[in-house]
């Protein structure tokens, strides 16, 4: 099969869409921009930090960290709820940030606890998405599909990344 070439789309050791994995098993290199926020967050470790030990350990050290903010947050929040106590439209405010951070920490500690499933079930759906999309539409359709849905994933990726950048330094 010919290899489809998307430049700037995936991440610099992964140029190529579709890639050989040992001999057999084609994977589709979709998730490249999508893993961003999950390396960024401390969610899920990018390949060439997994490789190494002391490189996995920092950065257990800085999930810790983020798991830590999160916390802190919520705990700050608490604390402007008991002193904005006889201010209603406060006190709502506060307990909508609390409960979105409640949240937040809770999905974050999941999906931290559970990296070896959430890295297992993102492997097996570039590997599992290339011949399910081969039964679908002939080879040369495939090529426009995909570019078209990497290129509208990944502005809505960096969107959500520069949203989230602005509204935290905001």
């Amino acid at each position: 099969m010919k290899r489809m070439r998307l430049p700037g789309f995936n991440s610099t050791s992964e140029d190529t869409l579709f890639d050989l994995q040992q001999g057999e098993f084609k994977r589709l290199n979709l998730l490249g921009i999508q893993l961003r926020p999950l390396h960024l967050f401390g969610i899920l470790p990018p390949s060439s930090i997994a490789i190494s030990s002391c490189k996995s350990f920092l950065y257990n050290i800085f999930t810790a960290a983020s798991l830590l903010s999160l916390v802190t947050h919520i705990v700050s929040e608490v604390r402007a709820i008991y002193e904005h106590r006889n201010k209603m439209e406060m006190v709502t405010a506060l307990t909508f940030q609390i409960t979105l951070f409640i949240y937040t920490t809770t999905l974050t500690s999941f999906f931290v606890f559970h990296r070896k499933q959430l890295a297992r079930l993102l492997e097996s759906l570039e590997v599992q998405f290339v011949s399910l999309i081969e039964k679908v539409w002939s080879p040369t359709r495939h090529e426009p599909i995909i570019r078209e849905a990497s290129k509208q994933a990944s502005i809505l990726t960096w969107s959500l990344l520069t949203l989230w950048w602005v509204i935290f330094f905001a």
